[in-house]
């Protein structure tokens, strides 16, 4: 008798441990859905910041050398910010290498600016820009 109770006690607690193994694998499932969505949410805002830095120019008849200046050095400094030079192309016949004579030259020029490409990610990648 003494053997059977002690079977009872052990075929119960093998029941319990697998009921807690149960639970486990299901809350993990469950939250581990929860941990790619809130990261997948974190990126789509991510790129979405990233082009609005290009968005806020686009279809505009009236963009001044110096905001197309600051477009330029925002490039720049992403592009030394992920370590990756021509990540993003910008098509133009100005020269923004060297932004002081860039300003000098079209100071009173208007521009236009056009979003040409975007990569895998959504993140824009090639951009326009054209003399009115």
């Amino acid at each position: 008798m003494e053997n059977a109770s002690k079977a009872l006690l052990i075929a119960g607690g093998i029941l319990i441990a697998i009921l807690i193994v149960t639970v486990a694998v299901y809350l993990f499932e469950n939250y581990g859905s929860i941990g790619k969505s809130y990261d997948q949410t974190l990126q789509t805002t991510e790129i979405q910041k990233f082009n609005e830095n290009f968005t806020r120019y686009e279809g505009r008849e009236d963009v001044t050398i110096q905001e197309i200046v600051t477009l330029y050095n925002f490039v720049e400094e992403y592009e030394k910010k992920i370590g990756i030079e021509d990540e993003i192309t910008i098509n133009t016949s100005l020269n923004l290498s060297n932004p002081a004579e860039a300003i000098d030259k079209n100071q009173w020029q208007k521009f236009s600016v056009q979003i040409v490409g975007y990569d895998s990610s959504g993140r824009i990648n090639n951009i326009s820009i054209q003399k009115k």
